[in-house]
């Protein structure tokens, strides 16, 4: 294949036979959190609809370093594509915000209730012209897992691909972060052409994985010098069905020289086992109750649940960061995570 070619230049933008249908029988939601509940490990935290807490915290089976757990399926990338994060999915290098009110300055974190630009990178794998391609940019609150549902259109773009051709996209609608979720929200790019049409409709889960034309940035700068951050996290069902999920954590690892920048943090270096995180359903708790390493939860249709992850930065160095991957699967695939980038640096974060 042709290696990409770069443009550094923006594209344009606009912000503006009959059968009887078989009976199904639906599944008893009962025994499937029986189920559910059997595929998962003894001991963890369970948190149903108006359940009450009673567990206590347990060692995950999801240790340091195994991040290739929730690195995404393998497949072919497709004709249009926008990429996927590596090792996690939600960690798209192909979507990155501009801090202010020049779309052309330097990448960075984004700041609650101040604007910034949202650009995309896309690439047409095939050997025909791509005209005309939109590409959609929207917000959602940090969330394991990102519904169409509840995200929010920022503004679209349009780009012109020749074969092999690679592109920047802006989206000149200017974002203004919320200050509710200290400013950290997902973004979601996704492109839209006729030679590689998504489904009509699209399902409510963007799911990044299945989809070569989605890709993700779920990736937050935290500031943390003495005692807890504390990370609202949504949990999510679409209208049409509820779901079972555990949600697990993975600290440690480190990011690309690139998506450190994108953030901000390009001057940091990577360390690890330097401070201790959990997670509970309440943003307040004792300090025993706020660690757990696993928490199941039941969402109803058209609801979301939220937890908390609680961030004790110990020991983290100045000039250093350590990773924290919040995971959300159900029993057999991962549905999504969020990845914290904890510093206690001036320069970068929150």
């Amino acid at each position: 294949m042709t290696p990409a070619k770069q443009s550094h230049q923006p594209a344009r933008a606009d912000t503006e036979e009959s059968c009887e249908q078989a009976q199904v029988q639906k599944p008893n939601a009962s025994s499937s959190r029986r189920r559910f509940l059997q595929r998962l490990p003894i001991g963890v935290v369970v948190a149903g609809i108006g359940a009450t807490v009673t567990g206590v915290a347990i060692q995950s089976d999801l240790k340091p370093g195994a991040r290739t757990l929730y690195a995404k399926p393998s497949r072919s990338p497709g004709l249009i594509e926008i990429r996927d994060g590596n090792p996690a999915w939600w960690n798209s290098p192909d979507i990155w915000t501009v801090p202010g009110n020049d779309p052309n300055g330097a990448p960075g974190h984004p700041i609650a209730e101040a604007p910034c630009y949202v650009w995309g990178r896309v690439t047409n794998h095939s050997s025909s012209n791509v005209m005309g391609a939109r590409v959609d940019f929207y917000w959602s609150n940090p969330a394991t897992g990102v519904l169409r549902s509840n995200s929010t259109l920022i503004g679209f773009a349009f780009v012109d691909l020749m074969p092999g051709e690679q592109k920047d996209v802006l989206c000149l609608t200017p974002w203004v972060p919320v200050f509710v979720n200290d400013g950290h929200e997902c973004l979601v790019a996704e492109v839209l052409h006729e030679l590689d049409p998504l489904p009509s409709p699209p399902p409510d889960p963007f799911d990044p994985p299945t989809y070569n034309q989605i890709a993700q940035k779920n990736l937050t700068v935290v500031r943390a010098r003495k005692g807890r951050r504390v990370m609202p996290i949504q949990v999510s069902a679409s209208p049409e069905q509820g779901k079972f999920v555990r949600l697990t954590l993975d600290v440690g690892g480190k990011l690309d020289g690139q998506t450190l920048k994108q953030a901000g943090v390009g001057h940091l270096r990577a360390t690890e086992q330097l401070m201790s995180v959990g997670l509970s359903l309440l943003p307040e708790c004792d300090e025993k109750d706020c660690r757990n390493t696993e928490l199941k939860l039941e969402v109803e249709p058209g609801t979301s649940r939220q937890v908390y992850a609680h961030i004790f930065p110990e020991r983290v160095e100045d000039g250093t960061y350590e990773l924290v991957h919040v995971m959300e699967d159900n029993g057999e695939t991962i549905l999504g995570g969020i990845t914290f980038i904890v510093t206690t640096d001036e320069k970068g974060g929150k």
